[in-house]
């Protein structure tokens, strides 16, 4: 497999308060440099705003009161966001949900929403439901040994991501495959984004909306049937490149009306 620049590749992990990417938060991020079990890696909690779902605290076992002096997302943020950009590759187990609300931190705190579609997106997860659909911890006992220790605390899930990566490697004789290689082999659609992020998709060569209540709808449609709804997106918390594209829409409907 062609070497990279480690600084260039990253393997990353959140906790969250939840599963909602819009509205729920991260309360603990782990960043590792490459996949070398001896590259660097970093963790830092954060104290989110909001509660933490009992569902999310059963899993991960971070609580508020865990969290009373740590400091926010913003304190970090201009630092996640310079490290994410100067990365060509990003890897992570499930790297879509952990990307989604890393993104959606970032607008919060008045940030552009790092570029996706400049990254090689490299997901394990994805990588395996090619070859045999499981879950992480089947996944470290399948490609690196023996059990999984401290399953869905940041650093042991980064540090396991890349044992179970470079085992994935060695087992599917994946050696020879580049970044790029690995990023179609994952497949992770983005390629009908319209923009950084997957908030605009084309569809049968139309713009369409990937989120919300009129979710894989034209948004020239939803311009011309409830302007309402594009006029509450330009106030909302959404990435500037939708507020765009609703500015557009709403200017072309008035026209014809």
């Amino acid at each position: 497999m062609t070497s990279s620049n480690a600084s260039k590749v990253i393997v990353f992990d959140v906790e969250t308060t939840g599963a909602d990417v819009e509205r729920d938060q991260i309360i603990e991020i782990a960043v590792k440099q490459g996949i070398d079990p001896q590259g660097p890696l970093r963790t830092l909690r954060i104290k989110p705003t909001i509660s933490i779902s009992p569902e999310a605290q059963a899993v991960h076992g971070i609580s508020l009161e865990d969290l009373k002096d740590c400091r926010p997302f913003s304190f970090y943020a201009g630092e996640l966001h310079a490290l994410f950009e100067e990365a060509e590759v990003l890897i992570g187990y499930n790297v879509n949900f952990d990307l989604s609300i890393l993104q959606s931190e970032f607008r919060r705190v008045g940030s552009q929403p790092i570029n996706e579609g400049a990254k090689l997106l490299i997901d394990p997860k994805r990588i395996w439901q090619k070859m045999e659909p499981r879950g992480l911890a089947d996944a470290f006992r399948r490609f690196v040994g023996g059990e999984l220790a401290g399953a869905h605390a940041a650093a042991n899930d980064v540090q396991a991501t890349a044992q179970v990566l470079l085992g994935m490697l060695e087992a599917f004789s994946l050696h020879d495959k580049s970044w790029k290689d690995l990023d179609a082999l994952c497949d992770l659609e983005r390629k009908s984004w319209v923009g950084p992020t997957a908030h605009l998709q084309l569809k049968r060569g139309r713009t369409v909306l990937g989120f919300g209540k009129y979710k894989w709808r034209a948004l020239s449609d939803v311009a011309r049937e409830d302007q309402g709804y594009l006029q509450w997106l330009l106030s909302s918390d959404v990435p500037e490149h939708v507020k765009t594209a609703c500015r557009q829409e709403l200017e072309k409907s008035r026209g014809q009306g």
